[in-house]
């Protein structure tokens, strides 16, 4: 893009004599403001619309869809929403992002970089290109970052970000959220009835091994590699199992388990959760005091305290991994020897999870061994102005069951990368809280 952005700053910096630089460098999440000049298209043409915009959730009745889209935005992040409409026979499967040739065109990649999500009507996109530019304070001769309306000024007359959303009949994914054990690809991306197309399933390492290739959960193949023909939509789910892989057995209606590792990561099936419980989550109810733990997926990492909720058998599959913090979250581990409650924290009630009540309850003088329990600060009883109760109710129950399924043929792609719980792509985990890595939630500390 050297071309393009040599001839866009000699016309934008005759705006301010204070502009002392423009930079046309990848943009990540910052409190700088960048220019954006963004184009998607629907690909291949007659297969769908879009609509993109800033925003999420932007209702049905708002969309103006159309075959391509441009949209100039100045923003810290980089965020864009795409919102694909499939025409009848297609299905849409994720963006790919152009890139530029030797002669500053764009040109397709045949390579998915954003997915669609099996919950979500829109797509999250996160534009690699923004021109941003610095500004002397005409007292202090400091260097400073733009504001958003200088900004402006630097914004592109051409596309700087180009993308492709992506609409075909045949695709691919791992069955029910196994990217921890291998990744599928297919040999045409936005594919034609009439075309053959090839899909392959790769293990991820020595301890994967590819099972089957199922279509409507029914096998089609065992071999790793197979070649189709496009007769319709259709998804094409990979198998896979893996030595470390044991399974989990839950009751058909729902069953709680207390889960620790200190040295192993699990990846999880769509249909167990495991929890993260901060103090705000402990909460007053009525007359009494509940625990309203937050529900999440995809891996537990070591070190990590936790309570699962799960239905029907579930294939975990153990990776060795270093644990790290984990910031707010209450749970912790008595170990082998047990814990003194007089040697923790004295601002704080301690409690353990039944089971089968499904009920914290306030323990004592020592903590079992090998137990998960909770530390409640005080601070929490006072401020809701109640005795510290002898068991603590797990509520919110109807939510945190509506997000589990039996195991299922459920086809859900994996975006590489950084995001915030938003959606929004970041270069590094700076903040503590919960982020999706490589399409997994994880919970992050920052060091002190």
């Amino acid at each position: 893009m050297k071309k393009f952005f040599i001839n866009l700053n000699a016309k934008r910096l005759m705006v301010s004599a204070s502009l002392i630089a423009v930079f046309s460098l990848p943009a990540s999440a910052s409190e700088t403001w960048y220019a954006y000049h963004a184009q998607v298209e629907a690909y291949p043409t007659g297969a769908g619309q879009v609509y993109i915009s800033t925003e999420f959730g932007v209702p049905e009745s708002e969309r103006q869809y159309s075959e391509r889209q441009t949209k100039e935005i100045v923003s810290k992040d980089g965020t864009l929403f795409v919102y694909p409409k499939a025409n009848e026979g297609w299905q849409c499967i994720g963006v790919t992002t152009d890139e530029l040739n030797e002669n500053e065109e764009w040109v397709y990649v045949d390579s998915l970089s954003n997915i669609v999500y099996p919950d979500q009507e829109y797509i999250t996109v996160s534009m690699p290109n923004g021109i941003y530019t610095k500004i002397i304070d005409p007292v202090t001769g400091e260097e400073q970052d733009a504001d958003s309306a200088t900004t402006a000024t630097l914004m592109p007359l051409d596309p700087n970000n180009s993308f492709k959303t992506i609409f075909t009949h045949v695709a691919v994914d791992e069955f029910d959220d196994q990217n921890a054990l291998g990744s599928t690809a297919i040999s045409k991306l936005a594919n034609y009835i009439g075309d053959k197309v090839t899909l392959t399933a790769t293990p991820n390492d020595e301890r994967c091994h590819f099972v089957k290739w199922t279509l409507d959960g029914k096998d089609v193949s065992t071999e790793a590699s197979i070649d189709v023909d496009v007769t319709g939509i259709a998804t094409y789910l990979a198998h896979f199992t893996a030595d470390s892989a044991e399974v989990l057995h839950f009751a058909e209606e729902g069953e709680y388990k207390v889960w620790y590792s200190p040295d192993t990561r699990i990846s999880i099936p769509s249909n167990v959760n495991y929890f993260v419980l901060y103090a705000d989550s402990v909460q007053k109810e009525g007359d009494e005091i509940v625990a309203k733990p937050s529900p999440y997926r995809y891996s537990v990492d070591p070190g990590f305290p936790t309570i699962l909720y799960g239905k029907g058998d579930a294939q975990i599959v153990k990776t060795p991994a270093i644990p790290y913090g984990f910031g707010d979250n209450l749970f912790a581990y008595s170990g082998a020897d047990g814990v003194k409650i007089d040697t923790l924290d004295v601002e704080k009630k301690y409690y353990t999870f039944d089971t089968n009540a499904v009920v914290f309850n306030q323990v004592s003088g020592t903590i079992a061994p090998n137990t998960v329990y909770v530390g409640i600060p005080d601070s929490v009883f006072t401020n809701a102005s109640k005795e510290v109760p002898a068991t603590i109710p797990l509520k919110n129950l109807s939510s945190i069951a509506a997000g589990i399924a039996a195991p299922v043929a459920k086809p859900v792609a994996i975006r590489k990368g950084i995001y915030t719980i938003d959606g929004r792509r970041v270069n590094a985990m700076e903040q503590k809280g919960i982020y999706i890595y490589d399409g997994k939630k994880v919970l992050y500390r920052k060091d002190k």
